[in-house]
């Protein structure tokens, strides 16, 4: 499809393309991967009639419910809807109103979860200081997420940077208190040799979590 010697953005801006690309979204001929490549290519367009139409597809029993789920996470994750929208999808021949604030949240949940598994691969395969950096950043972008301050505390207790390790480890309990934190933070002071009086039933049952 983008065979013309130009650049993506405008291509996405060629009339003719985006109608092309449009409708290959109903073509039975068509791969998914090749259904989503298209719907990227569509993300880049300057043309609101564009999201208009991709808003209106969602209720559409001709497109697979997949697509349609992608199509909703594509449209909010490139800004074209906002906390306060309410959209109308079709799932299972059953239509239903969800909001752009249940949208945005999902997104950002796959993407604090994304983050954190890249972190622990990094981590895992030995590369400690790329997974401490990457944590730190994902705590910049999204702080108020204890399971992001527990990963980097337990990377730098590694690290035997045990202060900064108790200081994140008291934020993510700030934020939320969780058994998982109490007991990652109680693993701590053990390590440090210290009394601790944080150990408690409820993170005794979360021993097995514990990294």
């Amino acid at each position: 499809m983008l065979s013309r010697n130009l650049p993506v953005e405008q291509l996405a801006n060629d009339d003719y393309l985006k109608t092309k690309a449009l409708f290959s979204l109903f073509r039975d001929d068509l791969s998914m991967s090749d259904k989503i490549q298209n719907l990227r290519f569509l993300m880049l367009s300057e043309d609101d009639a564009v999201f208009k139409f991709l808003m209106g597809v969602l209720t559409d029993d001709k497109l697979p419910d997949d697509l349609k789920k992608y199509i909703l996470t594509e449209l909010a994750a490139n800004g074209h809807i906002s906390e306060k929208d309410k959209i109308k999808i079709t799932l299972d021949g059953k239509t239903e109103t969800i909001t752009g604030k249940e949208i945005l949240k999902e997104i950002e949940i796959r993407e604090i979860n994304a983050l954190i598994n890249r972190g622990l691969s990094l981590k895992q395969s030995g590369r400690i200081d790329e997974a401490e950096e990457l944590f730190r950043k994902a705590i910049e972008q999204y702080p108020n997420t204890p399971e992001l301050y527990v990963n980097l505390a337990n990377i730098l207790r590694q690290k035997k940077q045990f202060d900064e390790a108790e200081k994140l480890f008291k934020k993510s309990l700030e934020i939320r208190d969780n058994p998982i934190s109490r007991l990652n933070l109680t693993a701590l002071y053990l390590q440090m040799n210290r009394t601790c009086l944080l150990y408690t039933s409820d993170a005794a049952d979360e021993l097995d979590g514990v990294d």
